[in-house]
């Protein structure tokens, strides 16, 4: 369990598999789309569970960010910079985002 700032608490778990071939471009967009994938699990989630997991084959590499917290609707439009530039970072090295939610209501 790691304590992220503002006393929130987060069990983080990160997992790499395969032969990282990637260029220094690729491997810094990988660490910024993790950073800000974690950021918003901090400020809107509210989850207790964050999970990363990068596979790199030889053609390809997938990278799957997720968390446990209170998800959102994908069809909305969220005006969010980190969102935003996830998906620039992805289109820059070729690739393409799947994003899945599922909105959850807080208990009352």
């Amino acid at each position: 369990m790691h304590t992220f700032g503002r006393g929130n608490r987060l069990s983080a778990s990160r997992n790499a598999t395969g032969d990282s071939r990637a260029s220094a471009g690729t491997q810094q967009n990988l660490l910024h789309i993790g950073q800000e994938a974690l950021t918003n699990t901090l400020k809107y989630a509210h989850a207790g569970r964050f999970e990363a997991r990068l596979n790199f084959n030889r053609e390809d590499f997938r990278l799957e960010l997720k968390d446990d917290g209170e998800g959102f609707t994908t069809t909305d439009r969220h005006d969010c910079l980190g969102l935003t530039g996830m998906h620039e970072r992805i289109k820059q090295m070729g690739g393409t985002v799947m994003v899945i939610s599922v909105p959850v209501k807080a208990p009352r």
